[in-house]
């Protein structure tokens, strides 16, 4: 692995540099790894294609270290709503049995919604996380999935206008483009997939990480 590698080039400098520069430097590099914030993007069949690419992205650019999860138990290409082909970094159940705590669990719309709220393990995941304080997000339809779960309920949400009827039951519901009550973060559909991703950065980063990725992505101009 990457340790392995750093191991490596710190042997090479132990001989070149001595051993209190190379400790130094091996540490230092440990720290910026550890300190980066940490997001799992969740896929299944059907998922909407854009909801998940600017996330992804934007996450990325604000380097934030995103891990793309397969709900299946195997890492094949994912096919999206439009027919962007994904392969994951992992499955679901390699996550699972990691027993790692993120900062982020995230979820795209589209077809993939109803795979995410069936899925007994992704509730258990998205549960402990809750319970521990991380951020739980979901865009378009996926919200659903929380109602599933039965995570947060009489919170703020919102979501596609097609599940405002099952949301509005057991939710605050609102119409707002983005939703943050606490640690738990929702979005509309993919319109307004820039300003969910970019409210995400914020919950992570804060305001002023957000206000200069926005500004070197022209988004508002």
């Amino acid at each position: 692995n990457e340790y392995k590698s750093y191991l490596s080039l710190c042997q090479v400098m132990l001989r070149r540099l001595g051993g209190w520069v190379c400790v130094y430097l091996l540490v230092a590099v440990i720290h910026g790894k550890a300190a980066r914030k940490t997001a799992l993007v969740f896929l299944a069949d059907g998922f909407e294609d854009i909801e998940f690419a600017v996330q992804v992205d934007v996450l990325r650019r604000a380097n934030v270290n995103v891990t793309v999860v397969s709900l299946n138990d195997n890492v094949k290409p994912i096919t999206g709503m439009t027919g962007t082909k994904v392969t994951p970094d992992t499955d679901l159940k390699n996550i699972t049995s990691s027993k790692i705590l993120y900062d982020l669990l995230s979820l795209p719309g589209g077809g993939a919604a109803k795979k995410f709220a069936e899925s007994k393990e992704l509730g258990e995941l998205f549960r402990n996380h809750n319970e521990k304080g991380k951020f739980v997000a979901a865009i378009c339809l996926s919200p659903v999935a929380f109602n599933s779960f039965k995570l947060n309920y009489k919170k703020r949400i919102t979501s596609s206008p097609f599940a405002e009827d099952r949301l509005s039951i057991n939710y605050n519901y609102s119409n707002d483009t983005v939703v943050v009550d606490g640690n738990m973060i929702t979005s509309r559909g993919p319109g307004t997939s820039f300003q969910y991703a970019f409210t995400l950065v914020e919950q992570l980063l804060g305001k002023e990480t957000r206000s200069k990725l926005e500004k070197g992505m022209l988004f508002k101009i």
